[in-house]
């Protein structure tokens, strides 16, 4: 399973409205045995919300990065190589698909590339369509 950066950013923060969904549908998921998996953008896009946050809910570069790491670290982290970036680029805009939507597209690449089963996600609208990745919400 891909977690992408919404259900990141939800379980490092005890004030987000999907926090106690979210870690509970991890919790679930990780006693049963599921594997965790996370994009590359996803860990950067994480940190830039986090760090970006409106005041006092914003984390200082050093807290976001242990946050992250303390979470993230050991788990796989999917990458494209620059022809896969290329392939991904040319389907999207086959599809259609632009602006802010590219880095869902980016996001679904990876699960691809890493046959997730799932891509966990708070974001189910973003990954509709031309993605070809089943994208779930957790449930709590």
């Amino acid at each position: 399973m891909l977690v992408d950066s919404t259900c990141m950013v939800a379980a490092a923060l005890p004030h987000h409205e999907h926090h106690a969904a979210t870690l509970a549908d991890l919790s679930r998921r990780r006693a049963s045995g599921c594997v965790f998996l996370v994009a590359a953008h996803s860990v950067l896009e994480a940190y830039a919300v986090l760090t970006r946050l409106p005041s006092p809910y914003r984390l200082s570069a050093v807290d976001a990065l242990t946050v992250i790491e303390r979470n993230w670290r050991t788990t796989e982290t999917v990458t494209l190589n620059g022809t896969e970036c290329w392939r991904v680029v040319v389907q999207l805009a086959g599809a259609g698909v632009s602006g802010g939507r590219v880095y869902d597209g980016l996001i679904a690449a990876c699960a691809r590339k890493a046959r997730a089963d799932e891509l966990l996600t708070w974001n189910i609208k973003h990954f509709a369509g031309p993605h070809g990745v089943r994208a779930v919400t957790p449930i709590g």
